[in-house]
């Protein structure tokens, strides 16, 4: 998987089962790879005027296909892992746009877990600075 706004690829391969057959729903497909191409990343607005001490900042941490697409077809839920300074830090989104919109001050780290439609799947575990500044303007 590679970040932030590049195309990227969680590819699922063959495990072993340890002798035993799973059920056919958990069964996999000896040398299929299933590719589910997706971005994640963050992009955050100033409030100007509208800002105050502790809300300088609109941000917003996604995870979606590479031109915007619904990626409902392979994801179950992403949990998004917020700074513990927000109410109700870990975010469970069941449903495409599978991100989270807060107001905020500060620039952390966020964890992001992508849960996947296939139960066989493990998810996947992910991790992305929530940026205010592009670094770019010489704020911040």
């Amino acid at each position: 998987i590679k970040q932030e706004h590049l195309p990227g690829e969680a590819v699922h391969q063959q495990q072993a089962t340890n002798g035993q057959e799973p059920p056919p729903a958990k069964r996999r497909k000896k040398q299929t790879a299933i590719c589910c191409p997706l971005v994640y990343g963050s992009i955050a607005f100033w409030l100007g005027k509208k800002a105050d001490e502790f809300h300088t900042h609109e941000w917003t941490l996604y995870v979606r296909g590479p031109r915007g697409e619904d990626l409902s077809y392979c994801l179950e839920k992403v949990v998004f892992k917020l700074h513990p300074s927000f109410p109700q830090p870990v975010r469970e989104v069941t449903r495409s746009p599978f991100e989270v919109t807060e107001k905020g001050w500060g620039e952390f780290e966020a964890a992001i877990r992508l849960h996947f439609k296939d139960p066989s799947e493990r998810p996947v575990e992910l991790a992305h600075v929530v940026k205010l500044y592009d670094g770019s303007s010489g704020a911040g």
